[in-house]
């Protein structure tokens, strides 16, 4: 949660672009865009309520795998 305040922050105060590579759901659900890559390429962009509902999509498969 502090991660995740700190970084609202720094976006709002500064007007900011923020590049992260996160392994928790809970870090990147409010981003602007979230970009899925497998094998060095991107293979899928959206935000989190597009990528998470679309079937046969590689975020939806992970979210699966991990429930």
């Amino acid at each position: 949660q502090h991660l995740k305040e700190s970084i609202i922050y720094l976006k709002k105060k500064y007007n900011m672009t923020i590049i992260m590579i996160a392994h928790r759901y809970t870090t990147i659900q409010d981003v602007d865009q979230i970009y899925v890559l497998d094998s060095g390429r991107i293979a899928e962009k959206g935000k989190w309520g597009e990528l998470s509902s679309k079937t046969g999509g590689y975020l939806r498969e992970i979210e699966m795998e991990n429930t």
